[in-house]
C-alpha cells in the first residue's frame, strides 16, 4: 500500500483529500510569541513599541506556512521542520527543511520557500522574521527523514513525494541536506503510458532493454547486485536518447529533458544526483559532453555506490555519501574512445561497470526493428517522445506497491528468472568479467518479465528475457572472448603496436644477414624482426616491451597472455623473456614474438 508522504502531491489541493494512514495532521501549530495568524491564515508579526502606552501592532509577515512536524533521522540527528505553505492559486505545497539552512548566510531556505509558493513582505525586516519565525517554530508531532530515495529499511521505499510499504505509525520524509529539484512527477495514466510508450517497444530489443532497465533499480539492494550500468552508443539521431524516454518515464518526466539527466555536470553535482535516484534508475544523456577524467571518476563512483570524503567546518570528516544505482548512458563515442581523447586507458573494472553496447539494431531503423506502422523511424522516434512528454512516472509506482505487496515473493521469482537467464546466455568457460555482466543483465531480464506478469508492461512472456540475451550476445560478440580483459587489452595492444610499428621501429634482421641490413635508418627501435616468407618473429627488446609495447598494461600479465595464445615460447626456466644473441648489441634479454600465433585468433 503506497503511503503518500506528501501531505498533497503538488498541484493539488490538500484541503479536499483525506488523510492517509502516517500522515502528519495539517492543523496549526501555536505560533512563538511575536507571531500570530491572521483571519485568512497568513502570519503576522508583532511591531516593537515605541513607547509602553502604545497600542500594539501589527504587521503582515507571510503568506499561510504551517508546521505539521519537527523532522530527525534515524540516528536524532539531521533535525529539521516539515511545513507546507500555500500558493497565491490556493494550493497547498510541503517540504521538510533542514534546521541548518535557517541560518545558512546564502539564503536557501528563502530561495526554497519563494519556490513553493510563499510570499514575503518587502519590508526591510522581511528575511529577519521570517528567519526567527522558523528558528522559534516547533511541534510535539515527529517525522522521521532520509537523504536519499530508495531503500528505508526492509520494507519501506521512499520518493520525494510518497513512501511505499509498511512505514508503521511514524512518519517518513524525504529532506536532503540541500533540496534540490526533481522530476518524480506523475502526469496522463497508467494506461496511457502502456499502450503509447511500453507497447512500442514490442519487437525492439534496445527499448525493451531500456524500459526493463527503469524497473531493475528497487532490487538491486535486496537481491545484493552492485550499481553500474549500461552505455548505448551511435551516432546523432540513431535512436538511442529515445530508448532513455521510454526509460526515463518509468519514474518521472516533465518539460523539456523529462527524466533525464546530462552528463554536462560537476562531480558534486553528479553525486547529488546519484543520492536523489539510489535505488531508482538514473538515464545519463551524451557521454560526449563529459570530460574523459569526470567520465573515469564517474564510471567508479557510481558503481561503488559511495561519494567522495568532505570535511566539515571544524576539519571533521563529513559521513559519506552512499547510493545504489542503476543507470543508461547514451553517447556518440564509447567510454575507451572517451578516454582516449586525454591519453587515458580503459580499464577492465570500469570496462565492466560500464557495459558497450551498440545502439544499432541492424535493421536499417538505427536503434529501432518495429516502427509500429510509422511511416519512418524519425516519426516512431517523435511518436515516443511526445507519449513521454504525456504519459510518466506511474509505472514504477505501480511497481513498487506490488513489489512491496509480497517482497519475498517478487525476490524469489527474481532469484529463478536471474538464474535461469545466465543458464541460457552466459558461456560456461566465461571468465568473472563476463560473469559479472551476465548478471547485470540477468536483473534487467528479470525485472521486466516480473513487470510484464504484473500486468505493468504489456509484453508476451519473454520478451524482455529474449531482448536482454540478445543484447548480451552482442556485447560478447564485439568483446570477442569470454577471458580477462586484462588479457583482451593486451594481446590488442601488442598486435596494434606490431601492426602500426612493425615496419618502421624492428630493424630488419633476415637469415645469413649480421649485422642486419635495415632499408632505411631506424629510429626509435622496439627490436629485430626476422622474416621467412611470409612469416615473421619479432625480437622486443626487453625494456622496450615493458615501457612501451605494454605502456599502461602489466607487462607480466601481457606476457603471460602472450604464452598462453602460443605467441611466446618460455624458455627453459618458464621465462617469457629469452637470451639470444642480437646484432650489435650482444647476448640479452627479448621477448620473442611469433607474428603467424600472435594474430592467428582474434588478430587483424
Amino acid at each position: 500500500m503506497a503511503i503518500d508522504v506528501l501531505v498533497a502531491h503538488p498541484g493539488e489541493d490538500a484541503s479536499r483529500e483525506p488523510k492517509k494512514r502516517g500522515e502528519v495532521s495539517s492543523s496549526r501549530q501555536t505560533l512563538p510569541d511575536g507571531f500570530r495568524y491572521s483571519k485568512r491564515g497568513s502570519i503576522e508579526f508583532l511591531l516593537p513599541r515605541k513607547t509602553e502606552d502604545e497600542d500594539e501592532v501589527w504587521a503582515w509577515l507571510c503568506s499561510p506556512l504551517e508546521v505539521l512536524a519537527e523532522t530527525r533521522s534515524e540516528d536524532e540527528k539531521g533535525w529539521g521542520l516539515l511545513v507546507r505553505v500555500k500558493t497565491p492559486d490556493g494550493l497547498w505545497h510541503t517540504q521538510a527543511v533542514p534546521r541548518a539552512l535557517f541560518l545558512a548566510e546564502n539564503g536557501e531556505v528563502f530561495s526554497l520557500l519563494f519556490n513553493l509558493g510563499l510570499k514575503i513582505t518587502p519590508a526591510k525586516a522581511g528575511k529577519e522574521r521570517l528567519r526567527a519565525l522558523l528558528c522559534m517554530s516547533s511541534s510535539k508531532k515527529r517525522a522521521r527523514t532520509t537523504t536519499r530515495v530508495g531503500w528505508f529499511g526492509p520494507r519501506t521505499f521512499i520518493l520525494p513525494d510518497a513512501a511505499f510499504g509498511e512505514c508503521g505509525n511514524e512518519h517518513i520524509v524525504y529532506q536532503p541536506e540541500h533540496p534540490m529539484p526533481h522530476a518524480y512527477a506523475l502526469k496522463g495514466s497508467l494506461d496511457g503510458w502502456r499502450s503509447t510508450i511500453a507497447a512500442r517497444a514490442i519487437g525492439n530489443s534496445r527499448l525493451a532493454l531500456a524500459a526493463s532497465i527503469a524497473f531493475a533499480g528497487p532490487l538491486l539492494q535486496p537481491l545484493g547486485i552492485e550499481g553500474g550500468g549500461f552505455h548505448m552508443r551511435g551516432d546523432g539521431s540513431s535512436g538511442k536518447t529515445t530508448a532513455l524516454w521510454v526509460a526515463g518515464s518509468v519514474w518521472g518526466g516533465g518539460p523539456m529533458a523529462g527524466f533525464l539527466q546530462s552528463w554536462r555536470t560537476t562531480d558534486n553535482g553528479l553525486e547529488a544526483r546519484a543520492v536523489q535516484h539510489s535505488d531508482t534508475f538514473l538515464p545519463m544523456d551524451e557521454l560526449g559532453q563529459a570530460t574523459a577524467v569526470s567520465a573515469a571518476k564517474t564510471i567508479y563512483m557510481v558503481a561503488n555506490g559511495q561519494g567522495k570524503q568532505r570535511a566539515g567546518i571544524a576539519g571533521e570528516g563529513r559521513p559519506v555519501a552512499e547510493f545504489r544505482v542503476l543507470f543508461l548512458s547514451t553517447g556518440e563515442v564509447s567510454l575507451a574512445a572517451k578516454l582516449a581523447e586525454d591519453g587515458l586507458t580503459s580499464m577492465a573494472g570500469q570496462e565492466t561497470r560500464f557495459v558497450d553496447m551498440e545502439a544499432d539494431a541492424g535493421a536499417g531503423m538505427g536503434a529501432f526493428e518495429d516502427i509500429h506502422g510509422e511511416e519512418s523511424a524519425a516519426a516512431f522516434s517523435d511518436a515516443i517522445k511526445a507519449a513521454g512528454a504525456t504519459h510518466y512516472g506511474h509505472a514504477s509506482r505501480a511497481f513498487l506497491r506490488t513489489l512491496l505487496a509480497e517482497p519475498e515473493e517478487a525476490f524469489s521469482e527474481a532469484h529463478c528468472l536471474m538464474s535461469a537467464f545466465v543458464a541460457r546466455t552466459c558461456p560456461k568457460d566465461a571468465t568473472g568479467q563476463v560473469a559479472r555482466v551476465a548478471k547485470r543483465f540477468a536483473i534487467v531480464a528479470a525485472s521486466g518479465e516480473i513487470a510484464q506478469q504484473w500486468g505493468i508492461l504489456p509484453w508476451p512472456e519473454g520478451h524482455a528475457m529474449d531482448a536482454c540475451a540478445r543484447m548480451f550476445r552482442e556485447w560478447l560478440n564485439r568483446r570477442g572472448s569470454t577471458g580477462a580483459l586484462e588479457g583482451v587489452n593486451a594481446l590488442n595492444q601488442v598486435r596494434g603496436i606490431i601492426e602500426k610499428h612493425g615496419a618502421s621501429r624492428f630493424v630488419p634482421w633476415n637469415p645469413g644477414e649480421c649485422p642486419p641490413v635495415p632499408s632505411a635508418p631506424v629510429i626509435n627501435r622496439l627490436g629485430f624482426v626476422r622474416r621467412d616468407g611470409d612469416m615473421a618473429t619479432y625480437y622486443v627488446l626487453s625494456q622496450m616491451f615493458k615501457q612501451e609495447v605494454c605502456k599502461g598494461l602489466d607487462p607480466a600479465r601481457a606476457a603471460r597472455e602472450l604464452v598462453k595464445c602460443g605467441a611466446i615460447t618460455p624458455d627453459k626456466r618458464g621465462s617469457a623473456a629469452s637470451s639470444v644473441y642480437l646484432p650489435g648489441i650482444g647476448t640479452g634479454r627479448c621477448y620473442v614474438i611469433d607474428a603467424e600465433k600472435l594474430f592467428a585468433d582474434g588478430g587483424s
